[in-house]
Parts: structure tokens; C-alpha cells; sequence
């Protein structure tokens, strides 16, 4: 068995010999910054691809909305030979045509995002985002 005094300066020459300190597994603060910029760089990638797509799927909305509008209100125009739609009395102004289409049993709702007036024409509604 070692003397303590050999053990002791051996312990110490260990603990003070740093010259391969960058090679024992860890990592630079370089490799580091290098990672969260990479990171950072495929995140805003990410973030603007499915901006994207939020942006198709709500323009998807709005057209299947206001075709489905037409339909009713050509449904309508079928059953009732009317060009005009009746309003239904008490109503908001925006919304009595409509009304008069879900009770006639062609729509299931008035619509969030379109206008039907008088003569079946659908427009945006305003403020929607359509």
C-alpha cells in the first residue's frame, strides 16, 4: 500500500492537470449557443408553417360557409318559388333572413361569419373574419 504522502501529491497531480479538460465529454459554450440558435432557427420555422396552415384551413371555412348559404337559399327559392326571402318578424336586421331559412328547415344556424339579405345574396358579415 502507498505511503498517504505519495497518495496525497498523486491526488493532487490528478486534480490539477486540466489539459485535456475539453475532450472529458463535456461541452463549449460555443457548441452550446450553437444548439439553441439552431433550435431557435427550426422553432420559427415551425411556427410560420403552421401560421400557414391556420390560414388556409380559415379561408376553407369561410367558403364552405357561404356555399352552403347559396345552397340554402337556392333550396329555398326551389321550395317557396320566392326570389325573395320572407324575414322573420323580431329578428335582428342581420340576421331575419337567415332566421327564415333555419326555420324552413335549410340551415341548421345563423351564420357567424355571413349576411343573407332579401334576394339571397350572401356577403360577409362585418367584422368577421371572412
Amino acid at each position: 500500500m502507498p505511503t498517504r504522502s505519495n497518495d496525497h501529491t498523486a491526488w493532487h497531480a490528478d486534480r490539477l492537470d486540466t489539459s485535456d479538460a475539453a475532450t472529458d465529454g463535456g461541452y463549449t459554450l460555443i457548441e452550446l449557443l450553437m444548439v439553441v440558435l439552431i433550435l431557435g432557427v427550426l422553432l420559427g420555422a415551425a411556427i410560420l408553417a403552421v401560421g400557414g396552415v391556420t390560414t388556409e384551413a380559415a379561408d376553407t371555412g369561410c367558403d364552405a360557409d357561404r356555399r352552403q348559404l347559396d345552397v340554402a337559399v337556392g333550396a329555398y327559392e326551389a321550395q317557396t318559388g320566392n326570389d325573395t326571402i320572407d324575414p322573420t318578424p323580431g329578428i335582428h336586421e342581420d340576421d331575419r333572413y337567415e332566421q327564415t331559412l333555419v326555420e324552413g328547415g335549410f340551415l341548421r344556424s345563423v351564420s357567424e361569419y355571413h349576411v343573407v339579405d332579401a334576394g339571397g345574396t350572401v356577403t360577409p358579415q362585418e367584422g368577421s373574419s371572412c
